[in-house]
């Protein structure tokens, strides 16, 4: 069960400046109010058609870099990060897909970013469907769902407080994430790399990661995928092909690539094929160039 489970559990408003904002190869940081004393932090470049990158649980808006320098070229490109990750405000509340979807809208509305394609990853495809659920698809141009899912079916009378993996999270995080991020890459990755990503990872605290987690566990949202009603591609490699079989025949209007070689971070193993698999999408739905 262990890390298997937790990569198939992934594979789920005013703007405010902070003082100045900061110019980097990465974008601009920029920050939006979603209430309660939450602020989501973005990285924002580009101008153009506009992308939204939803990170995966506890990752940085910066895990999409690879996407960030290739697209802002042509593209208006934000990559967030979510309550309780990254530069985002660490909280003990909204850890759940529901509100985390809340934060979504705030962005695209507190940037103005509709139309917007919404790119999701991991945690992130649960994030989507609980946004479709409660925003509807108006201002969502397309959606990207990558390697994750939208709910799961536990046998009954399971607690997801008491799953022996989050145990181990809460007691001994350190040691367990540096295992996760390590195996989310099938291609080799420099020691560097992986433990900046590591580092970001860990700025989400134990409980708060473990909440985030049982929170997807918690709210299956899967007969929510027949709503989706404008274009949408799946990017799958670590989700079962039963599992990839079922999220294209809930969407209608859905096109899936398989990237057998790479690991749960696929963009980063595969970062030009992912780009230009992205590309060809936004071209074919007339977004962009």
């Amino acid at each position: 069960m262990g890390m298997k489970l937790i990569y198939l559990a992934l594979a789920l408003v005013s703007l405010n400046q902070a003082g100045a904002q900061t110019n980097s190869e990465l974008g601009k940081d920029r920050f939006v109010k979603v209430g309660g004393g939450v602020k989501i932090h973005c990285l924002e470049k580009g101008e153009g058609p506009a992308l939204l990158f939803v990170p995966g649980w506890t990752m940085p808006a910066e895990i999409w870099e690879y996407q960030i320098r290739h697209f802002s070229h042509h593209y208006h490109v934000v990559a967030m990060d979510p309550r309780c990750q990254g530069s985002s405000t660490i909280t003990t509340n909204g850890l759940n897909p529901l509100a985390r979807a809340g934060d979504i809208k705030a962005v695209v509305d507190g940037l103005k970013l509709g139309p917007v394609v919404l790119i999701g990853w991991s945690m992130g495809v649960a994030e989507a469907a609980a946004y479709v659920d409660q925003f509807g698809t108006k201002g969502i141009s397309a959606m990207v769902l990558v390697d994750g899912m939208a709910g799961f079916s536990l046998p009954p009378g399971t607690d997801p407080e008491e799953m022996q993996f989050l145990k181990q999270l809460r007691e001994d995080q350190s040691p367990f994430v540096d295992k996760f991020v390590r195996g989310m890459y099938r291609q080799p990755q420099s020691e560097e790399y992986l433990k900046r990503v590591i580092a970001a990872a860990l700025k989400t605290p134990a409980a708060s990661a473990s909440a985030l987690m049982v929170g997807v566990f918690k709210q299956d949202r899967r007969a929510v995928l027949k709503r989706i009603d404008v274009p949408t591609l799946l990017v799958m490699s670590t989700i079962p092909q039963a599992t990839r079989d079922e999220l294209q025949k809930s969407i209608k209007n859905s096109t899936l690539e398989v990237f057998d070689q790479a690991g749960h971070a696929l963009f980063v193993d595969q970062a030009a094929r992912f780009n230009q698999v992205l590309e060809a999408f936004l071209k074919t739905n007339h977004i962009g160039q």
